[in-house]
C-alpha cells in the first residue's frame, strides 16, 4: 500500500523507523498522542514496523523490508540512536596450572572421534568447557553469552569482560580447587549494529552478505531480524552505523559542501579590502575643496 511521502503519516514512520520513540514526536513534534498510536499500530498491522525490545519503554521500532521507505532526502542520519551494539563470538581461555582436587558432575560430556573428551557446565550467561589432556594439563575455555551493550558500555566492553572472566575464573578455582592462568581472548569478537534502512533490507534479500575486510552486512538468522552491520572493530561498526542513512548523495553533498567552503574562504579574504573602501573612498577631491588655499 501506498502512503504519501508529504503527509505526518509519512514523517511518523520514517521517525520511528530511525529510532525515535512515539513520546518524541508527541513532545519534541506536537503530534496527537491518540492519533499517533492509532498510526503505529496501523504500521505494525501492515508490517512496515517491528518493536525491537517489547518489553523496554519507551517502545522502539524498526522498519522491515515491506516499509514504503526509500532514501533520506539528502538528510544523513543523527550520529545517536538507541540502537543497543550485540556483542557475540567471545571465546577466552585459562591454563589449569595445578592439578584439579575435586571431582564434580559435568552436565554434558562429549567424545571426540580421536577419544579426546570435553565436559560442559552451563550458566544463563557462559558456557565453560573443561578439556582434559594425558600429556599436559587440563584446559578451561569460556563461552560467554552474547550481550547487549550501550554506545557507552561499548567502549569500555573490554573491561566489562574481563570482570567477568575473573568472576568465572575464581569460581572454577573454587570448585575444582585448582590455580587457573590470567584469562585471555582466542577468538575475535564480532561487533553487531540492526539495520533500518529497508533499502538495505531488500539488498541483503537478494544477496545474503556483503562484506568488506573485517567489515560485513548480512541476514545471519542467529543476529537482529532482517539482517545486522558488523565488524570485528567496534569504531568501524559504529562509523558503518553511521553511514546506513547517509548513503544517499554523499558525493553530491561533499562537492556543495566544498564549493560553499570555497565561497567563505573568498568572502574572508575579500573582506578587509571592502572595509578599507568603505572608510577611506579612493575618490578624487574637486577643485572647489581647495579654494582657501
Amino acid at each position: 500500500m501506498k502512503i504519501n511521502k508529504k503527509s505526518k503519516r509519512y514523517f511518523a514512520l520514517k521517525k520511528l523507523a530511525e529510532g525515535k520513540p512515539q513520546c518524541w514526536l508527541v513532545n519534541k513534534k506536537g503530534y496527537n498522542a491518540s492519533r499517533l498510536s492509532r498510526d503505529v499500530a496501523y504500521f505494525i498491522e501492515e508490517g512496515w514496523l517491528e518493536e525491537v525490545k517489547p518489553t523496554s519503554y519507551p517502545k522502539f521500532y524498526r522498519a522491515t523490508p515491506k516499509a514504503p521507505l526509500g532514501s533520506t532526502e539528502e538528510k544523513g542520519k543523527v550520529l545517536h540512536s538507541p540502537d543497543l551494539t550485540r556483542l557475540h563470538n567471545t571465546r577466552w581461555r585459562m591454563d589449569v596450572l595445578s592439578e584439579p582436587k575435586r571431582e564434580i558432575t559435568w552436565e554434558k560430556v562429549v567424545k571426540l572421534k580421536n577419544g579426546v573428551k570435553k565436559y560442559y557446565i552451563y550458566f544463563p550467561s557462559i558456557t565453560i568447557e573443561f578439556i582434559p589432556n594425558k600429556k599436559t594439563l587440563p584446559t578451561v575455555v569460556v563461552y560467554p553469552c552474547e550481550k547487549y551493550l550501550s554506545d557507552a558500555e561499548t567502549d569500555n566492553h573490554l573491561e566489562i569482560i574481563k570482570r567477568d572472566m575473573l568472576v568465572v575464573r575464581g569460581w572454577v578455582q573454587r570448585v575444582l580447587l585448582c590455580k587457573l592462568s590470567y584469562p585471555f581472548e582466542i577468538v575475535e569478537k564480532h561487533f553487531a549494529k540492526p539495520i533500518r534502512n529497508p533499502e538495505i533490507m531488500r539488498v541483503l534479500d537478494k544477496v545474503g552478505v556483503i562484506r568488506i575486510g573485517n567489515c560485513w552486512i548480512d541476514a545471519s538468522k542467529m543476529g537482529f531480524r532482517f539482517g545486522e552491520i558488523e565488524s570485528t572493530d567496534s569504531e568501524k561498526a559504529r562509523v558503518m552505523k553511521m553511514l546506513e542513512w547517509g548513503d544517499a548523495g554523499i558525493p553530491t553533498r561533499v562537492e556543495s559542501l566544498e564549493r560553499d567552503l570555497s565561497d567563505i574562504a573568498r568572502a574572508v579574504k575579500e573582506l578587509p579590502e571592502q572595509i578599507s573602501d568603505m572608510i577611506a573612498p579612493k575618490r578624487p577631491l574637486p577643485p572647489d575643496d581647495f579654494s582657501y588655499m
